[in-house]
């Protein structure tokens, strides 16, 4: 597997990306989508023959009734995955704990890790 070790990471956009399109809208001082989300979205919105993003623009009335509206954040974690990016030429299988499409990632398993009774979920 081609996977940096740990305090290497290449993944730390990709996190900011994923989690920032739910918490950024809300959390952020200027609201609406993180800029880098945008730019990576209306790329690959180019890229698929779109003449514009598929990623619709928060209207100002919409950033202001979103940013801010927070009383508690909770985010669940069930487990863990190694991330890499496709490789030239790799189709990515379409399901959530996969990949990414969006960002040209692919989200494998350890081999070591431990099995559960559900496919999906490893024991790091």
């Amino acid at each position: 597997m081609e996977h940096k070790k740990k305090g290497k990471s290449d993944s730390t956009p990709p996190k900011r990306l994923k989690i920032g399109r739910f918490t950024y809208p809300i959390y952020s001082k200027e609201g609406g989508w993180p800029q880098p989300l945008q730019k990576l979205i209306a790329k690959k919105s180019k890229e698929e023959g779109y003449e514009s993003s598929r990623l619709p623009d928060f209207t100002r009335e919409e950033v202001e009734l979103i940013r801010g509206t927070y009383d508690f954040l909770g985010i669940n974690h069930y487990t863990s995955r190694l991330v890499r990016r496709r490789r030239p030429g790799e189709t990515l299988d379409e399901t959530l704990l996969k990949s990414s499409k969006e960002l040209d990632l692919v989200l494998d398993i350890n081999p070591q890790w431990k099995n559960t009774s559900s496919e999906w979920f490893k024991v790091c």
